[in-house]
């Protein structure tokens, strides 16, 4: 298994976007955003610089991918309007089971952008796939953050090629939830990607109580 970042907030931009290479290939949560303010501070004229080489980059690898995986529906991990779905196999979040007024709105959107031009389209929550020697088993819906968050729910995702695991587990902000611990810990990976509490958010969507609970798990 081959396992890619193509963007991450320490490249410079909000994403998660990841390519996974086995006998297919995957881009999961193909993605960016910037962020107009980070601790009071708009973007500099480098970081926008660079939401246009990494938006190449996906965009570069997305084409190639045989797979698409769709977390949830916030656009620093989808990009609503783009010519690489088609002909992919998606696999994305339910639009309209355990999500949020925001995101049920922009999954809908999604859904009438793509239309009939993917492979396939299949709603992946707490379901397994196979495809070749490949497979992808999704979590079911796990809060975007503490348990009861507004921000609504996302699905982790592991894959799984010759003996191999790795588990996407975005947006989860740390390991709040006991549910979203445990099925961590069930999937027992030898790789795991994992979105870690966001401090630039505490006071705002994020509580100190939230960053005990994330930092107590560890």
């Amino acid at each position: 298994m081959r396992i890619l970042p193509l963007a991450f907030d320490s490249m410079g931009v909000r994403s998660a976007a990841t390519w996974v290479e086995t006998d297919l290939r995957i881009v999961i949560d193909p993605g960016l955003s910037f962020a107009p303010l980070r601790y009071g501070l708009p973007p500099t004229n480098r970081e926008l610089k660079r939401i246009e080489e990494l938006t190449r980059k996906i965009w570069e690898y997305a084409l190639a991918a045989d797979i698409l995986t769709i977390s949830h529906y916030h656009y620093d991990h989808y990009f609503p309007e783009a010519d690489f779905y088609k002909g992919k196999i998606l696999l994305i979040k339910d639009p309209k089971k355990k999500i949020n007024r925001s995101q049920k709105g922009r999954g809908k959107e999604f859904l009438k952008w793509v239309k009939d031009s993917p492979q396939l389209i299949e709603f992946a929550d707490g379901r397994n796939f196979k495809f070749r020697q490949t497979e992808i088993d999704f979590s079911p819906p796990l809060y975007h953050g503490g348990d009861g968050s507004r921000l609504g729910y996302v699905i982790a995702c592991s894959v799984k090629f010759r003996g191999e695991k790795l588990i996407f587990a975005s947006d989860v902000q740390g390991l709040q939830v006991d549910m979203t611990t445990d099925w961590i810990v069930q999937q027992n990976p030898d790789v795991l990607i994992l979105s870690g509490f966001p401090t630039l958010l505490l006071g705002y969507r994020s509580s100190k109580f939230g960053l005990h609970q994330s930092r107590m798990t560890y």
